[in-house]
């Protein structure tokens, strides 16, 4: 107890914080879920991406699965993903006076574990540099849009320090050559960010990191594992990849799952048990566009029957939230389908779908009848 007073007073006197700005973590985020990374090169529904060999970005969710709407409960509009790293919580205050040069290396772990498993820094649009901004408060960090300062060059490494180039595009097949294999980037010798008077004297201890690019080689992660960053800040006298480094404070910061799993929404549903030429019996089908804004909307609509034919309407609404019957689809596009049984699937193309059946008994008139969810079909890729 004693110890840690000491190093409350110790870091009152560099920044001017009370101690009441010890709040626990030293990485936290806005607000922001960990979110889904996709695992099948082939698979579309990221936002401007090459979708066969998608670089994945944490902050604007580049290349996550459902970028364009909900995830994990949090409204697309209301997310705010932020790598915020409190210099309150590291072990010793005094690294980060003013004039002390902070440099920083980071390294990908997959289920928690360092090296080349599957998981690689890359660099599409060739900068070179750690960005990051400092703040008073977590909140003026998350109501910040622009990060002016940096942690000057950086260098590209493997677990064992060999040098590497970051992974590009890549072909189709998302292999990632061992030359590619970048696991760990590391500020170049004497590269750092300078910590300035106005640090002090503003008490900007909110430092707002940005995590650079990264992919995956789905040959390797197709599995649900859990890609996170090893944050380390180095001390001034430290400096590229080196056996000895001065690590002054360190994180672990989760960014993505691999593979896009089902959740409480998605961009593709389907109905695992509908009636059409049933005698005595019907099925009616509602869908809603989660994202509707007034603009037409065509989704894709699959229908397969119980010999395995399947039939496929790509209908146009002007409502955000429609219905119908199973039975006046298959006469509205003249399809001749096996009659009983079948299923449908319902695909809505950067845009979140949900519904709602109901299998109703139209025998001797009476209303009878169960209403289901429809389940969300995740995505293609191969989860095993």
């Amino acid at each position: 107890m004693k110890k840690l007073f000491v190093i409350a007073v110790a870091m009152m006197a560099v920044f001017g914080f009370s101690v009441g700005a010890f709040a626990g973590e030293v990485c936290t985020t806005c607000k922001c879920p960990i979110g889904n990374v996709p695992c099948d090169p082939g698979s579309t529904g990221q936002d401007g991406v090459t979708p066969s060999c998608p670089y994945f970005d944490y902050e604007s969710r580049a290349g996550y699965c459902y970028t364009t709407s909900s995830q994990s409960g949090i409204q697309e509009s209301l997310r705010n993903c932020k790598v915020l790293f409190n210099v309150c919580e590291c072990p010793d205050p005094d690294e980060f006076s003013s004039g002390a040069t902070i440099g920083i290396r980071m390294t990908l772990l997959v289920d928690g574990q360092d090296g080349e498993n599957g998981a690689y820094w890359t660099n599409p649009d060739t900068t070179n540099v750690i960005i990051l901004e400092e703040f008073e408060t977590e909140v003026d960090a998350c109501a910040a849009d622009t990060q002016p300062d940096t942690f000057g060059d950086v260098e590209y490494f493997s677990k064992d320090g060999t040098s590497k180039t970051p992974a590009g595009m890549g072909t189709v097949d998302c292999v990632i050559p061992v030359a590619n294999q970048a696991s760990v980037l590391c500020s170049v010798a004497g590269a750092g960010y300078q910590v300035d008077e106005a640090n002090v004297t503003n008490k900007e201890h909110i430092w707002w990191i940005d995590i650079p690019y990264y992919r995956i080689d789905p040959n390797v992660l197709h599995n649900n594992e859990l890609i996170s960053v090893h944050i380390e800040l180095l001390g001034d006298t430290t400096g590229g990849i080196c056996s000895s480094c001065d690590v002054i404070c360190e994180c672990v910061f989760d960014l993505a799952y691999v593979c896009c799993i089902p959740g409480t929404s998605s961009s593709c549903i389907y109905y695992p048990y509908v009636l059409q030429q049933e005698t005595g019996w019907t099925t009616g089908i509602a869908l809603t566009n989660l994202d509707f804004t007034g603009a037409s909307w065509s989704p894709s609509i699959v229908f397969t029957d119980a010999d395995g034919t399947a039939f496929t309407a790509t209908p146009t609404y002007t409502k955000g939230t429609v219905a119908f019957s199973v039975d006046g689809l298959v006469t509205d596009e003249g399809w001749s389908p096996a009659a009983g049984a079948g299923w449908l699937q319902v695909t809505l193309l950067d845009a979140m779908v949900d519904g709602y059946q109901y299998n109703m008994s139209l025998t001797n008139n009476l209303m009878f009848g169960a209403g289901v969810l429809p389940r969300p079909c995740g995505f293609p890729c191969p989860c095993k």
